[in-house]
């Protein structure tokens, strides 16, 4: 593969190059600069034209074609793995350590697509499922694409992420018009794939700035003429698309546009686990992916009996990761780092260990965190792992379960123990959660779950449900 220059559309099975004209991007460091070809509204007209048309032939797809589908394209993107490597570095600051681990995921999940079907629908091999009593048959169960839908990402979700969620669209059988962040240098590759097996009536690409003077229409126009629209954002930029699509009441908007927000999972270190083990993995689960993912980990409660031997452990092993030599180090938008220092004084407690530079963050240690603090609901996209401490299993749960009315969330996005199987059992029975996981590193799931408790695949579908003729008569 070639060294990227340009960032192309893919609309109605073409691939459109940026031309000499076109707006630019550049790195974090500025030694790069990437031409990026913008859609235009007669472009966006004709994608949401194609879309239709598209969506009427996916309709007649089987689960075994869209599975083979995604497959292809979870194997097959490694072979822009160097493509990737250099486009998450140098334009989000992504060692390419973690670049090569997520795409090694995405091959690995690619093996396990029909579990993941069979775990997400729950249907029998012909995607339906008999509904009998007795020896009765009631009805036949099934599910289908609501429409073709506009998907909007954010910049936490450039390239194998995003992926992974668009591979969802396409077990759905929905078309899906995706509009990545403004500065994503590495999701088109799926579009070229799409394109080199002449794949394009599964998905488009179409771009454009937040901030511009065609954005507002631009939004209006794709989220409006599409049936479903499937929002990756923060809560501000969600209303203002709602907004842009003029959507002003509760009902319209959920009758159109599902929100995705960010993630926040919780690590519960007791006194009954390999404290070495837990403190290795958790600092691990800190600094995948700049702590970015929204499975990093961030704020811990660690029992009060452990807590100086588990603080000792991180900060040690904190150290080690920042002086080890040769080791890659994570950039940052040197705009982004001060207001991620701002954010981390209102988290309170005492830093430790580490430091925030110019364009790196060292792995940030902070203890003596209040059991009140903003961490708790607050995500903070950077490397830092706050220690807060809990005398018993009870307040550890409390504090869990407090945190989650500061932002209306239902659940957590997971929760991560430390401890015995008791503990275990017992905080899972106690805290709302999305998933739990047993000691592990949080941003390595085993299994391609679902994000904050719900599927892609299945929101962009329908329950369908035949009554049986011989029942009904």
């Amino acid at each position: 593969m070639g060294v990227i220059t340009s960032l192309p559309l893919y609309i109605a099975g073409e691939s459109l190059d940026a031309q000499g004209e076109s707006p630019t991007i550049n790195s974090l460091d500025g030694s790069q600069t990437l031409r990026v070809r913008t859609t235009s509204a007669g472009e966006l007209r004709r994608a949401l034209r194609f879309a239709a048309q598209s969506q009427e032939y996916l309709a007649t797809t089987t689960m075994a074609e869209r599975i083979a589908v995604a497959r292809l394209v979870m194997r097959e993107y490694r072979h822009y793995a160097e493509e990737v490597v250099w486009g998450l570095g140098k334009f989000r600051g992504i060692v390419s350590g973690d670049c090569r681990w997520m795409i090694k995921l995405l091959g690995q999940w690619a093996d396990e697509l029909e579990a993941f079907v069979a775990a997400v629908w729950q249907l029998d091999q012909d995607f339906s499922r008999q509904i009998i009593q007795g020896r009765q048959r009631l009805a036949q169960l099934s599910y289908r694409s609501k429409g073709f839908a506009a998907f909007y990402s954010a910049a936490t979700m450039d390239g194998p992420p995003l992926i992974a969620a668009l591979c969802h669209g396409i077990l759905s059988g929905t078309h899906l018009i995706v509009r990545p962040s403004w500065r994503d240098t590495v999701t088109h590759f799926m579009f070229a794939l799409l394109d080199q097996h002449q794949l394009g009536r599964y998905a488009q690409l179409v771009r454009w700035p937040s901030v511009s003077p065609q954005s507002s229409s631009l939004n209006q126009q794709l989220i409006v003429h599409s049936p479903q629209a499937m929002i990756f954002c923060t809560d501000l930029s969600f209303a203002r698309l709602a907004a842009e699509a003029g959507l002003t009441t509760v009902a319209a908007i959920n009758a159109k546009m599902k929100k995705y927000g960010t993630g926040l999972p919780l690590v519960i270190v007791t006194e009954h686990c390999n404290l070495v083990e837990a403190a290795e993995k958790i600092v691990r689960g800190a600094c995948l992916g700049n702590g970015k993912f929204c499975l990093s980990h961030g704020p811990v409660l660690v029992a009060q009996s452990v807590y100086s031997a588990f603080k000792q452990l991180v900060i040690a092993l904190a150290e080690a990761r920042r002086l080890e030599q040769g080791e890659e180090s994570g950039k940052w938008d040197p705009e982004e780092l001060p207001l991620l220092a701002r954010q981390l004084a209102r988290f309170g407690g005492t830093l430790a260990a580490g430091k925030i530079g110019v364009e790196h963050m060292d792995l940030l240690i902070v203890s003596e965190v209040s059991p009140h603090s903003p961490c708790l609901w607050e995500e903070f996209s950077g490397t830092y792992l706050a220690l807060i401490a809990y005398q018993h299993a009870g307040e550890a749960c409390a504090i869990a379960q407090r945190s989650l009315g500061h932002n209306q969330r239902e659940a957590w996005t997971a929760v991560n123990v430390f401890g015995n199987a008791q503990e275990f059992r017992e905080f899972a029975e106690t805290i709302a959660s999305y998933s739990f996981v047993a000691g592990g590193i949080t941003a390595i799931p085993q299994f391609l779950l679902p994000h904050q408790g719900s599927y892609f695949a299945l929101d962009l579908m329908r329950r369908h449900c035949q009554e049986s003729q011989e029942h009904a008569g």
